[in-house]
């Protein structure tokens, strides 16, 4: 009895590993991204719509824009797409959306004095095919996806970086996360 009560010795502590805080942290960071990711899929068109200042296309103040809109859309087989103008003096034009169904059609007000009938007609017509070919659907899906391997690059790099002073050991959560770190930072750019 006497040599078991020498045994751990008293000045010896144990460091505890924290797997289960470094799993937390991964599952909080999930989520974050995860959620970011569905509101930038669901609200992309008016995420990218409000970030250009686009505002909506009347009949009574773009009678032009809109009658053309409604005419290439009618020619390419799809629904008449949301027409806005932004007011910037660069001609520029984009589509937005997830799906034909949900697209809008932007066109700078620069665009609209420049450009004649015919040529506002094919600017349309080349954000038409985007939509028709879904182009916006990937777009949108490829701006979620980067936004969430952003934030979750950022959110493991700040955890690595100043989640270490609170714990001392960190054992395999710690090395979990600098190989997710590493693997963010590479694709982060990338994509």
């Amino acid at each position: 009895p006497h040599a078991t009560a020498l045994w751990p010795p008293a000045t010896a502590k144990a460091t505890p590993t924290k797997p289960a805080g470094a799993a937390g942290f991964v599952g909080v960071a999930l989520a974050v991204a995860g959620g970011q990711s569905a509101v930038a899929w669901g609200f992309s068109d008016r995420i990218a719509l409000a970030a250009a200042g686009a505002r909506r296309a009347t009949r009574e103040e773009q009678r032009y824009l809109v009658n053309v809109a409604e005419a290439v859309a009618i020619g390419a087989g799809v629904p008449t797409p949301r027409v806005f103008v932004i007011d910037d003096p660069a001609p520029n034009a984009f589509a937005t959306g997830r799906d034909p169904s949900r697209a809008a059609i932007a066109v700078t007000s620069g665009m609209l004095e420049v450009l004649d009938r015919q040529e506002l007609e094919g600017v349309v017509a080349h954000e038409m095919a985007h939509i028709r070919n879904y182009d916006i659907r990937f777009m949108s899906f490829l701006a979620a996806t980067v936004g969430a391997i952003v934030v979750l690059r950022d959110l493991v790099w700040r955890w690595m970086r100043f989640g270490r002073r609170r714990s001392s050991g960190g054992g395999r959560g710690q090395a979990l996360a600098l190989v997710a770190v590493l693997v963010l930072v590479v694709l982060a750019p990338i994509m």
